[in-house]
């Protein structure tokens, strides 16, 4: 809620003019206030003062002129009527300053004071004397009174005897409260009197006289004696609070008077001060006046949304509509950063979690005109709407499941399931069942118990049976014979299917392949299941027909020749073949029975046989035969590198050498000869003495065989 600073009224308050309607001169609604005091000028002289307050902007009439002063003795038997004049000099139209400097003064006011002054020689009387001013009417807009546009007024005050009292002066108000007051703002006003004598004074709130008539307005001159009747009050109003809101109170002793209007009009209050002498009441003053409750625009009025509720969104962006401010001052509330605040105007803060947070925004801090307006910002935890379900197939019913969540565990509060159908439901977990197959949209809002809510929507597809129906890729065929398995049904791509061969063999592909390996009848069967659960099967007797393959089995001579001798026999050993075809591994063939292959090359050759029985089923065997070289390899003990062309270098010799790496020592160990290339021998030059020197040699044989060498060889010039 936003919290204003209350601003203070000293003197003169906010006015404002409400509308009055016009009606006859003479019955015109006009009386705002008034009072009667008087001062004793000494040899029974009395200096008598009449103020009284009028409506000059759509108040008619003008002030009586002369006011008519009705003079009672004190059995309020008429003594005399005096015609008080009024001077012109003495009226006055009432200042609309605004005391308080951040306001904006209205500007459809006006009223006026006039005081009426006369000195009347009043000589001792018994009980003294009775004085009396009657008015009406008050404006009809008041909201406090009945009939208030048929209620007058009536000032009055009393002479003591002056064997009571002599020369007693009485006492008057110092200041007119203000004409117009705000509505919800603290009203603070001086409303003491000064007494010319010094007598003791105590303040109190009392009920206004009544006086005259709306078809007598100036009370049948002379008017009625006393006693006078009160005003009378409409409910809920009443002497302890005449105004709404926090009720008014005068301190009795200064004078002070305090209260919050609460409602917006125009409000009649009347304020008594009584003098006391040597603890004798000897005299009353009775003041009454209007109160125009308002709404009042400041100059500088700061405006932010009163409350901010966020579910879980911990980012809140602040709308600021302040009106004349030219700085601004933001406390975000965050009791766990020390730079929760911004001068932005309409700043962006990230709170740290869900809780309360109170914002508060100070326009033109510092400055006299400031204004602080203070905000509950409620984030509370986000809610998250989801929910699982099966997809059924049309005969079977939806299982629905919530999963929705509140940040920190808080539980949900109500469920709104629309399952698309147009059927609803308010349970946590629904089961629903539909009528058709198809797709639904089906929509679920969840609730915290903050108000938080969350919506999820997802899609429904409710599906028909499946159709188990397949087909082979072949029926008949020779073992290993590989089948294809082609389901036809192709509503649910994504279905699974369970695949039984008959052989004891199962899949789960949806277009599975199979390979039988023994021959026989076979019945297939084939269970599908839809995403959605719904299950059909469908089982084929002998569908397949699987035939035995002849058997494919040779020998050879022997299996190991080297490249001088590279002849091999074949002879066939197979069973139920009418059909054969011989691969040697060298990109030979043969067609013969029990073919004789000669190789060109030396390894390893794979020798395969493929066999065919009367029903076109084949079978294959397959062998190694290897072809092993000759290999060389000769390392000379001795050479002369005298250049006389004989046994001049050191070198290695050999044949089917695939990999060739050698070094040479000296008798401490140092390499002073090093090849990769067979072909390559050490020269030996004129630098190198005589001696024994170490080779070492790493070689890879024809056959992939890794093999050392390590020796000397004695170098002679």
């Amino acid at each position: 809620m936003i919290n204003r600073i209350p601003w203070r009224f000293r003197a003169w308050g906010i006015a404002l003019a409400f509308w009055l309607g016009a009606i006859d001169a003479s019955m015109a609604t006009h009386i705002i206030g008034g009072e009667i005091y008087y001062e004793c000028q000494g040899n029974d002289i009395y200096k008598i003062y009449l103020k009284v307050y009028r409506d000059c902007y759509n108040g008619v009439p003008y002030f009586d002129n002369p006011a008519l002063l009705n003079i009672f003795d004190a059995n309020n038997n008429l003594i005399k009527t005096i015609n008080m004049p009024l001077n012109q000099g003495s009226v006055h139209q009432l200042q609309t300053e605004v005391s308080n400097p951040c306001v904006n003064p209205p500007t459809a006011v006006c009223v006026e004071a006039a005081e009426y002054v006369i000195t009347e020689t009043l000589p001792p009387i018994p009980g003294g004397y009775q004085l009396a001013y009657q008015r009406c009417c008050r404006n009809q807009t008041i909201s406090n009174l009945v009939g208030p546009g048929q209620t007058g007024a009536t000032y009055y005050t009393a002479i003591l005897d002056t064997g009571v009292v002599v020369c007693n002066s009485a006492p008057h108000f110092n200041e007119y409260p203000p004409v117009f007051v705000c509505k919800d703002e603290v009203l603070e006003f001086d409303h003491s009197a000064t007494d010319p004598d010094g007598d003791s004074l105590v303040y109190e709130l009392c009920i206004p006289y009544d006086g005259a008539s709306y078809t007598d307005p100036f009370g049948n001159n002379p008017i009625n004696p006393p006693p006078y009747k009160n005003v009378t009050f409409s409910s809920p109003y009443s002497l302890q609070d005449p105004m709404g809101g926090t009720p008014l109170t005068i301190d009795p002793v200064t004078g002070f008077l305090t209260g919050i209007p609460g409602k917006l009009g125009q409000f009649v209050v009347g304020i008594c001060v009584k003098e006391y002498r040597d603890g004798v009441l000897i005299g009353i003053n009775k003041r009454d006046f209007q109160f125009n409750v308002m709404y009042c625009e400041p100059n500088v009025s700061v405006s932010i949304p009163e409350n901010v509720t966020q579910c879980g969104d911990q980012r809140v962006y602040f709308n600021n509509t302040s009106k004349g401010a030219f700085s601004y001052f933001w406390d975000f509330g965050d009791l766990t950063s020390d730079s929760d605040t911004s001068e932005d105007v309409s700043p962006h803060y990230d709170y740290p979690g869900p809780g309360d947070y109170q914002v508060q925004l100070i326009v033109n801090k510092g400055e006299t005109c400031s204004d602080t307006a203070t905000a509950t910002i409620s984030i509370f935890p986000a809610v998250h709407a989801n929910f699982g379900f099966n997809l059924p197939c049309l005969s079977y019913a939806s299982v629905f499941s919530d999963s929705s969540w509140i940040f920190g565990n808080e539980p949900i509060q109500t469920w709104s399931w629309t399952f698309g159908d147009g059927t609803t439901s308010d349970q946590p977990d629904p089961v629903h069942t539909y009528e058709n197959d198809g797709v639904y949209p089906v929509l679920l809002e969840v609730v915290s118990k903050d108000g938080c809510r969350s919506l999820v929507r997802k899609t429904m597809y409710v599906y028909p049976d499946p159709d188990p129906e397949f087909m082979p890729s072949v029926a008949t065929g020779c073992i290993p014979l590989s089948v294809g398995f082609l389901p036809t049904d192709s509503l649910d791509p994504l279905a699974s299917y369970y695949w039984d061969f008959g052989d004891g063999e199962q899949s789960t592909d949806r277009f599975p392949s199979h390979v039988y390996t023994d021959p026989g009848s076979y019945d297939i069967s084939l269970k599908m299941v839809t995403r959605q659960g719904c299950t059909d099967s469908l089982k084929k007797k002998a569908l397949l027909k699987i035939y035995p393959v002849p058997e494919a089995k040779y020998t050879v001579d022997t299996y190991e020749q080297d490249i001088m001798h590279p002849e091999f026999s074949f002879t066939d050993q197979s069973f139920n073949a009418i059909e054969w075809y011989w691969a040697f591994g060298d990109g030979d063939s043969s067609e013969v029975t029990n073919p004789i292959h000669v190789y060109n090359d030396t390894g390893w050759f794979d020798v395969s046989l493929m066999v065919e029985d009367a029903r076109g089923c084949r079978d294959t065997t397959w062998d190694k035969v290897y072809i092993e070289p000759v290999v060389s390899f000769y390392v000379p003990n001795v050479f002369t590198p005298n250049d006389d062309g004989k046994n001049d270098v050191f070198h290695v010799y050999g044949e089917y050498i695939k990999e060739f790496h050698m070094l040479i020592f000296d008798r401490w160990g140092n390499v002073i000869f090093e090849t990769n290339n067979m072909n390559q021998g050490w020269e030996a030059g004129e630098g190198v003495p005589e001696d024994v020197y170490v080779y070492k040699i790493d070689y890879v044989d024809a056959l992939g065989v890794q093999k050392y060498r390590v020796g000397s060889v004695t170098l002679v010039r």
